[in-house]
This record gives structure tokens, sequence and C-alpha cells, in this order.
């Protein structure tokens, strides 16, 4: 509940069994509660204006709280010497090691190739695993920086309750199929799966192009960034993801990248890398995650009030 800085919980009838935390900044208190996660009987809540993640008991009683880097601190290093920047949290594993995502930079000081990085008791990060794939999608200048229509950037997403993280790049092939190429690693680094999907496309309309080309009249593109939009060739098709959601069983759900009927659609691969099926749901809808079998969905009335709907996901 943002409006009270509370997580509250329930049973699986709906049941309220406990109220966790409250405005504040001491002990057990939240400023901006974030995405809360189960690591066994534990439950941890992240905090990003406090900067720390928070540790509670089933009946919602606060053990303990960590402390989480800065976003560029100078002195979070790898222990051969690099330079971290922007750590996102993915989990608390099981072992008491923390789970990162974070950059290391470039000689002129911005991001470049983004890693896994463990934590573990001696404080030293770690880079571990695959590093993310990356995509050149956004052209700078001088003053600002422009998104590349329709451009194949690489995507990811992470479930913290299980520590698993999943990350995809797109081969476009014109108005072919597109190649994804899916990598699934735990959060402490071990690979679970890397396999190559062959994914149908949709074309890009013209009158689709002209609208991203358009100038924004409340703030207008500076004239070099309208002459690299007009020369920048025009793509045969859209890429076909543009996000991943990770279920709580280690199942990953890709977003198509355009809506179809007035739904979007969601592409499943499960635990091991295999295509699962689709799931449709309403544009003013949001998946929050889904598994093998289930699927929780927010829904909004006209009104604006939300609903979470459990839906069984049928072969």
């Amino acid at each position: 509940q943002g409006q009270d800085h509370q997580i509250r919980l329930f049973s699986k009838a709906g049941v309220a069994l406990a109220t966790v935390g409250r405005r504040g900044g001491g002990p057990g208190e939240f400023q901006s509660p974030g995405r809360a996660f189960w690591r066994g009987d534990t439950l941890w809540v992240r905090d990003a204006t406090l900067n720390r993640l928070s540790a509670f008991d089933r009946n919602g009683r606060f053990l303990l709280a960590l402390p989480l880097p800065a976003a560029f601190s100078p002195d979070w290093r790898s222990a051969d010497g690099k330079r971290l920047l922007q750590p996102t949290l993915i989990t608390r594993n099981r072992d008491g090691s923390l789970s990162f995502s974070a950059s290391t930079p470039t000689g002129e000081g911005r991001a470049s190739t983004r890693w896994l990085v463990v934590v573990r008791d001696d404080g030293r990060p770690k880079p571990v695993g695959v590093p993310f794939p990356t995509a050149a999608c956004f052209k700078d200048f001088e003053n600002s920086q422009v998104a590349i229509p329709y451009c194949a950037r690489a995507i990811s997403g992470h479930d913290p309750q299980n520590g698993i993280v999943v990350t995809a790049t797109t081969t476009m092939h014109g108005t072919r199929p597109a190649t994804v190429h899916v990598v699934a690693q735990r959060s402490t680094g071990e690979l679970i799966y890397s396999r190559d999907i062959s994914v149908p496309v949709s074309r890009v309309s013209a009158d689709e192009l002209a609208e991203v080309r358009r100038p924004d009249q409340k703030v207008p593109f500076p004239a070099e960034v309208r002459d690299f939009l007009a020369r920048t060739p025009a793509p045969d098709a859209r890429p076909p993801f543009i996000n991943v959601t990770v279920g709580p069983d280690g199942s990953a759900w890709f977003i198509r990248s355009k809506s179809i009927d007035g739904h979007y659609e969601y592409f499943g691969l499960d635990p091991a890398g295999a295509p699962i099926g689709r799931i449709r749901i309403r544009e003013d809808s949001s998946l929050q995650w889904a598994s093998r079998d289930v699927a929780w969905v927010v829904e909004r009335d006209d009104d604006g009030f939300e609903t979470l709907v459990r839906y069984r996901i049928v072969k």
C-alpha cells in the first residue's frame, strides 16, 4: 500500500494475516517500499528511498536491515579493481549473499557492459556468470540522446523469489521470423539454459514510422536529431518483444511489442527453455507474474479501480 507505506500479507484464500511496516525511517519502517519477496520464512522488502533491504518474519515482525550500495559509489569496485555503477538489486541468495546487476564504465564514464554481481560476506562485489547483452539503440548528441526507431534492444527480467535472471537479444531478418537468443542464469551465476527461438514479426506501416519521426511540438527536436531521424533507414518490421517477466517457477514471459485487437500477448518459456504457450490480456491490464499453470493480472475498470485476478492457464 503506497499511500500508507505498508505491506499487507494475505493467505491464499484472501484472509488478512499481517501488516508489515509503517511510514518512517527507523527499523522496520518505509519511505518507499518496493518489490517484496520471500526466502524461506523471511520476507525481504527493498526501500529505494532509504536504499536498504529489510527482513520480516511471517507474522510481520522486523528482523534486520541491510544497507545497499549507492548508484555511483566510488568505493564499489570488483576484486580486480573495476568500478561498478548503478547497482540494481536482484535478490538475497540462500547463502546470505546479495546479487545485483551493475555496469562497468567506459573511459568516458558511461556505462558499457552490465554484469551479474554477487556480494558475499567479505563485502567485495564479484562479477559472475555471463554479461548481460546490450544493443546500440540510442544515438548520443552533444546535448541530447534519442532512441533509434524500432531498434531490437536487449531485454532482461528477474524474479527475486527464485533468484533467476533471463536476458534476450534479437536478430532481425527483414519480415521473416526474428531469431531471439534467450539466456537464463541463477542469481549466483550458474547457467540454466541458452537457446534460440524463432518468432514471427509484424510489419511497420508508413503511418507508424511517420509518427515516430514527427517532432514533438512541446519539446522540439534539435536540427541534428531531426536530420538523424530523417536519414535513419525505415525498418521492414518491428522487434517481436519489448520486455520479459520471470515467474516464481522460473518460467519467462515475453510481451509482444504491439497490441492486437485491444489485447497484449505474452509468449512463455518454461524453466528449461521449452515453449509453454501464450497469454492474452486487455491493453488496460498488466501481467504481474505467471507460471506454467497460473497467471496473476491487474485489471482496471473505467473508473480506474484495480482488481487482482487469478487465471488458470489452459494448455
